[in-house]
């Protein structure tokens, strides 16, 4: 019976990994192929970075202020935006998030008027990107 589950667990992690690389094969051919009417963004929530930093061993257990940093990057320009926001202001949940984007995405449109197709790349994290909150901002 180990060795269904084993060859089961096979089969799903190789579909993972081809699924994965055809992907990135279309995200890569959306970033290269627009024309001057497109544009591509491809966003992503960084690690959390926490203030103050210390190499100090005993300082690793005080209490830190954590800062977040949603970063989009522009196909048309090269050019990346970032939001950053700490947890005073607000958390990592999909309303943050999705005004992060929302804020990134504002700023792609008003530093490029005349696009008509806006195409978002992200990962596939549900409480981030794949959520009805986002959906209803955009």
């Amino acid at each position: 019976m180990s060795t269904v589950k084993v060859s089961t667990l096979e089969t799903k992690y190789e579909a993972h990994i081809k699924d994965k690389g055809l992907t990135a094969n279309k995200r890569n051919a959306d970033r290269h192929n627009i024309n001057d009417k497109e544009v591509v963004v491809c966003f992503d929530l960084e690690n959390v970075i926490t203030c103050p930093r210390s190499n100090v061993s005993n300082f690793f257990y005080k209490r830190k202020l954590s800062v977040y940093n949603m970063t989009g990057h522009c196909s048309k320009d090269k050019f990346a935006y970032n939001v950053i926001w700490n947890e005073q202001t607000g958390g990592r949940g999909s309303n943050e998030l999705a005004s992060a984007i929302m804020v990134i995405i504002e700023h792609v449109v008003e530093k490029h008027p005349d696009i008509d197709t806006l195409t978002l790349w992200s990962d596939s994290c549900v409480a981030q990107n794949r959520n009805k909150v986002l959906c209803y901002a955009l």
